[in-house]
């Protein structure tokens, strides 16, 4: 505006006499200076601020101004905001040649309060504050029995036992053994290799079929397993060691990805045992039990039982297994006994349905996945 300071003064209130807002300024310069002069003047007086603040543009240079102030200016920084490092933008003079250069300011310290990082602003200085990229600013979520569960942005590289620490870490009656850590991007890998596997299996199931005169029931049974492959679903379950994470074991660490989702459960009394028994249960764990004994309370196996191939899913996703058929192998092993959490899983013979590869790859992954399944659709109920 170019007010007629004349009018205002001579009546107050009238049209001439402009209402000021917060952070208006008056310049009244003296008698014989041009409009050009009064424009360079007014610019070379700005300075800009720009990227991640809530209100970029150009601000009057007031006396004494440094980095922290012409923030202030722009309303602060904004959450997408990199605090480590901005940029400013200064011009200079050099003889008739306009030349600039770029300053480094340590935002960091800037933030902190540290005097020698907070520049002092000069005429035409122009304040750059980086913007984070979105890959950098990724939400995961922790639940169940920790602090402070809830959803928490993490920053590239960051490992899950920080994020521990941001939580409050876990409560008393936490399960850290059987932790369910569940991953986007392995989902989406072994859904691919689901369709692999069950593309293969259809394609040797209908060459058996071929070249088979007999075996109706094998061949049902075999459509049957396909069916069950085709419809289960991959989990993206990663098989963490939490309490040795929490320990500070190094080596055990996970590097955090966005979409990354912890459960962790409360201490569990329970034992499965799924697959080819009589009856598909949950025990009350008992310490003097073994694997066999499981069983036995679920009425004992089928004739289409593999007793060489009972494996162990323990709470946390990883698998024990005893590739022989070997009875009451679990009571002489300390570091195979039963733990509460255990899904006992008692395979399908594959030999009773046909003598191809490919089958056993499927029947066992339908079992892992559908135990794994079972687990994760627990923390939901």
């Amino acid at each position: 505006l170019a007010p007629d300071l004349q009018a205002a003064w001579r009546t107050p209130r009238a049209a001439a006499d402009v209402t000021l807002l917060p952070r208006d300024e008056v310049y009244v310069f003296r008698r014989g200076v041009s409009r050009e002069q009064v424009l360079r003047k007014l610019k070379a007086e700005s300075v800009l601020v720009q990227g991640a603040v809530f209100i970029a543009g150009s601000y009057p240079l007031t006396k004494g101004m440094r980095v922290s102030d012409l923030l202030r200016a722009g309303g602060g920084l904004r959450r997408d905001s990199y605090r480590t490092e901005a940029e400013l933008l200064r011009y200079s003079l050099v003889g008739n040649e306009r030349r600039w250069k770029i300053i480094p300011v340590d935002l960091a310290g800037v933030i902190a309060g540290h005097a020698a990082a907070d520049i002092q602003i000069a005429p035409s200085d122009q304040l750059t504050v980086k913007t984070r990229s979105a890959v950098e600013w990724r939400k995961v979520t922790v639940a169940g029995r920790v602090r402070f569960p809830g959803s928490y942005f993490i920053d590239r590289g960051e490992r899950l036992s920080n994020l521990l620490q941001r939580v409050g870490g876990v409560t008393d009656d936490a399960f850290s053994h059987g932790a369910i850590f569940l991953r986007a991007e392995l989902r989406r890998r072994e859904q691919e290799n689901l369709q692999r596997v069950a593309d293969r299996f259809e394609s040797e199931l209908a060459s058996a079929a071929l070249g088979s005169e007999e075996g109706g029931e094998r061949l049902a049974t075999g459509q049957a397993l396909l069916n069950r492959l085709r419809n289960v679903q991959a989990t993206g379950r990663l098989v963490i060691d939490l309490p040795a994470i929490i320990a500070g074991d190094s080596a055990k660490d996970v590097v955090l990805q966005k979409g990354d989702y912890l459960f962790v459960p409360e201490i569990p009394q329970e034992v499965s045992v799924v697959g080819e028994v009589q009856r598909i249960a949950s025990h009350l764990y008992n310490p003097e039990l073994d694997r066999d004994d499981y069983i036995r309370l679920s009425g004992g196996t089928t004739d289409k039982a593999d007793l060489a191939r009972v494996y162990v899913v323990r709470a946390n996703g990883g698998v024990v297994a005893e590739n022989r058929a070997s009875r009451f192998f679990y009571r002489s092993n300390v570091t195979n006994a039963i733990r509460p959490g255990d899904s006992i899983v008692v395979p399908l013979d594959t030999e009773y349905v046909e003598p191809i590869r490919v089958w056993t790859v499927a029947a066992q992954l339908i079992q892992s996945l559908s135990v794994t399944a079972a687990a994760i659709h627990s923390i939901t109920d």
